[in-house]
Parts: C-alpha cells; structure tokens; sequence
C-alpha cells in the first residue's frame, strides 16, 4: 500500500497531456489519461500480471527452500554465533542501501533492465552459498543476495504502473498469492530435500529456479514509456522522492501501514 502511494505520488506528476506512444503500447487509446493504466492493453496487463507471479512465487519458494537449511550450512562451516549475526545483518543492510538507487534508476532506465538485472544478480549469490566454508565468503555472499531481494520494490511499482484504482486491489491480490504460495510451500520442501541430498545440495538446487525467475523478468513488457522517464539526475530524483514521502506521510492511514511494515 505504501509503495502504491507513493508510485501514485510520483505518476501525478508526469505531464497528463502525453499521449502514449511507445511500441509496448501500440494499438491503444491514445490522448490525456486521468490514469496511466488506463490506455495499456489486456495483453500487457495479463503478460506482466502473471509473470510477476510466477517470479514472486518462485523467489519466495526459494527464500523457503533455505531457511531451515541455513543455520545448518553455517554450523558445519563452523562458522561462530557473532559471525552469523553479521552474515544476517549484511542481506538487510544491503537492500536498504540498494533500493533507492534501484528505483531512481528504473526511473530513467526503464522498469524491466533493472528488475532483470538486479534479479539476474541471484542466480549466482544463492546456489555459491551451498560452497560456503567460512564466514567472510558467507557474508560477501549475504551482500549480493540483499542487492537482488532490492529489486523486488520494482515489483509494486510495475503492478502500479498496469493498475487502475478500480484494479489496484485485485493486481496486487493476485501476485500476493504467488507470493505466500512459495512462502509457504519452500520450507517444507527445502527441509525434505536437506533430509534426503544434505544441505548444501539444497542451495544449489535453487539455481534452475532462480534462472527461470530471472528469464521471466528479462521477457516483462515494459511498463514505463521512454518519453515518460524522468530526466532528472539522482539527487533531484532524491529531493522529488522525499516531497512524494512527505505527502504520503500526510496521510494518518500511513502512520500505521508504516508501523505495520516495521513491526513486521
């Protein structure tokens, strides 16, 4: 809800009377939308809908497929207590530092590159964590996982850009089921599979779904047309960003969903 709001703070400041005129869009209405969403066509919709989906699901049965294999994998590195907590601390630190500058450059650059190559990034951080022998290389590793799981702030923006107030609901209903599917899935999978091949088999059982969540991304139609990426360098994208956070925050509803977010 919040990275629609501020997706929605951002879009209502585009220039209304541009019409639509990239190839992603051809063969739709064209003229001043009140809504971006309004003049993009089902095709586009369904395609990127449903392959956001399947992407959400299948990086989330992933992150559940390691999960009860992790502290297993760092005990039999040997690795220490304190030194796994700096291992945890790393993945979240790095996606805080990494989803700003993501979201100011899918802003110029387009959605689809950089959600692709940011989710590119784990087909390789993931399965390499199945060799980890120290903590160091367990780290290092944690650091590109957290780059990657940044990309996925890309994911509300892209529903947002396809989504009309009347179907903002059901589009990002419908990528919440992929989303909790694999979440729900992929812990009892990852500890059968640890059962049967051992843990460090299970890392590297995630490559082909990794690959396949990154060849999905790649094929995403783009949602942002080039005549409506901003222009801006990223300190004016930092000072924009923080006016759209200062008018959500205006909102008491955002006192809470905020709340919500850190408490979760």
């Amino acid at each position: 809800f919040f990275s629609v709001r501020v997706t929605g703070c951002y879009m209502t400041k585009l220039d209304a009377n541009d019409s639509l005129n990239d190839d992603t869009f051809k063969g739709a209405p064209q003229g001043p939308p009140a809504d971006l969403a309004e003049d993009i066509p089902e095709d586009v919709w369904n395609r990127v809908a449903n392959s956001l989906a399947v992407i959400s699901c299948l990086r989330y049965l992933v992150v559940g497929l390691i999960l009860p294999c992790r502290p297993k994998l760092v005990a039999a590195a040997g690795v220490p207590a304190s030194m796994y907590g700096l291992t945890v601390f790393t993945l979240p630190t790095a996606r805080l530092l990494s989803t700003f500058p993501i979201v100011f450059s899918s802003n110029h650059h387009g959605r689809v590159p950089v959600f692709a190559a940011a989710t590119t990034s784990a087909v390789l951080s993931i399965p390499l964590q199945g060799f980890t022998m120290n903590g160091v290389y367990f780290a290092f590793l944690r650091i590109f996982e957290g780059v990657s799981m940044a990309s996925f702030v890309s994911v509300p923006i892209l529903l947002g850009d396809i989504s009309s107030p009347k179907n903002r609901g059901g589009t990002f209903s419908f990528n919440q089921l992929g989303y909790y599917a694999g979440q729900s899935v992929g812990p009892l999978c990852g500890g059968l599979l640890a059962a049967k091949l051992g843990v460090r088999a299970v890392f590297f059982c995630t490559a082909p779904l990794l690959g396949l969540s990154a060849v999905l991304a790649w094929l995403l139609p783009e949602t942002l047309p080039k005549h409506r990426r901003s222009d801006a360098g990223y300190c004016d994208q930092v000072r924009e960003s923080a006016e759209c956070l200062a008018e959500a925050l205006s909102a008491p509803q955002m006192h809470f969903a905020l709340l919500i977010q850190f408490v979760q």
